[in-house]
């Protein structure tokens, strides 16, 4: 079985199981790969919108190939399925991925949407409410120095604080290692940009009074 860092073991252990799956944005195809090997997923869409990635791809797959359907495709708009029980968008910028959501086929229906973005989360959160997506789950996965953090979203609607959204309903409540060890490591950064920052010393406030309630 191929083996995954950790972040994409938490997007993996994220994507739970279904029948029909679409790893949007795949490149290499490990996670599509290790998803059929766990028996997560029964089929996968494996898409990309570079023809070079995608055959990367297809180089790694042997015996689960009749279980994977590789496509060019920019985000969504190539695929032939009308359904999806859950589809990947990881590893690029939340702006970019609010796009690909925004442009879902309007015949296609898409169960589950987990998002890994490497920047503008909050953007991404905003506009996924907007489309009428609600945060299901919302976790951090760090490997090594960097952190990740993991959003699953399913059409519907929440009510959040908009510091539950930044932050993550559950994070906030339980204050899991992973999310206190993110808080600290995001304290230090907005500490030495603090000066002068309106936006920095708004944002340490948020973290300490969340740290705050891990000590009352």
């Amino acid at each position: 079985m191929i083996v995954l860092d950790k972040r994409l073991k938490e997007i993996a252990f994220a994507t739970g199981k279904g029948s029909v799956m679409a790893d949007i944005g795949s490149d290499h195809g490990f996670l599509s790969l290790f998803l059929l090997q766990n028996k997560q997923a029964e089929k996968i869409y494996v898409c990309d919108i570079s023809e070079k990635s995608l055959e990367k791809a297809q180089k790694l797959f042997s015996s689960c190939n009749e279980q994977a359907i590789f496509v060019i495709s920019d985000g969504f708009k190539q695929l032939s399925c009308k359904k999806i029980d859950v589809a990947i968008i990881a590893g690029m910028g939340g702006i970019e991925i609010g796009k690909i959501v925004t442009n879902i086929p309007k015949e296609m229906h898409v169960e589950k949407i987990v998002c890994q973005p490497m920047r503008n989360v909050l953007e991404l959160k905003h506009r996924m409410i907007e489309l009428g997506y609600k945060i299901c789950e919302d976790t951090y996965a760090q490997d090594k120095q960097r952190f990740y953090e993991i959003i699953t979203f399913k059409k519907g609607a929440n009510c959040l604080s908009e510091l539950e959204i930044e932050f993550g309903k559950e994070n906030i409540e339980i204050l899991p290692q992973s999310f206190v060890e993110f808080l600290k490591k995001e304290e230090k950064r907005f500490k030495k940009v603090a000066s002068g920052s309106e936006f920095a010393r708004i944002k340490i406030e948020k973290i300490r009074e969340i740290l705050r309630r891990k000590n009352e």
